[in-house]
C-alpha cells in the first residue's frame, strides 16, 4: 500500500523518489522544520530569477529595489510552491515584471495571468 501522508505538500513517496536511500534523514529534518522544502523551493526560484536578471535582462545589480521598483513574479513563488510548478517556470522571464514598491506591497502573493505566462499553468 502506497503511503499518502502529506508533509507541507509533499508525500512520502515523493521524498523517497527525490532523496532515494537518504529519504528517512530528510524526513527527520522536515519533522524538525516543516517549511524546509518550501524554503529550498523559494531559494531555487530566487537563484534562477537572479540568473535571468543577469543573463537576459543584462542587469547585474539587485533589482529588488531598483529606484523604487521591484522585479516581481506575476505567478507568485507561493502559488508555484502550492501547485508544484517547477522553479524554472516561476523564474522564467515571461513571468517577471517591474512594479513599484507600493504595488508590490499591495500585490502580496496574488497572481497575474496574461498571454505571456499562461503557458506556465498548462
Amino acid at each position: 500500500m502506497v503511503e499518502k501522508v502529506k508533509i507541507k505538500g509533499t508525500t512520502i513517496e515523493e521524498l523517497k523518489e527525490k532523496f532515494g536511500a537518504k529519504w528517512e534523514k530528510e524526513y527527520a529534518k522536515i519533522l524538525k522544520d516543516p517549511n524546509r522544502l518550501k524554503k529550498q523551493y523559494n531559494a531555487e526560484v530566487r537563484k534562477l530569477t537572479k540568473l535571468v536578471q543577469e543573463n537576459v535582462v543584462g542587469y547585474k545589480k539587485d533589482l529588488h529595489s531598483f529606484k523604487g521598483y521591484n522585479i516581481d513574479h506575476k505567478i507568485s513563488i507561493e502559488y508555484g510552491w502550492l501547485n508544484k510548478i517547477a522553479p524554472g517556470k516561476i523564474a522564467h522571464i515571461s513571468n517577471l515584471q517591474f512594479i513599484t514598491n507600493k504595488e508590490n506591497g499591495v500585490k502580496s502573493a496574488k497572481c497575474k495571468i496574461d498571454d505571456s505566462n499562461k503557458w506556465i499553468l498548462e
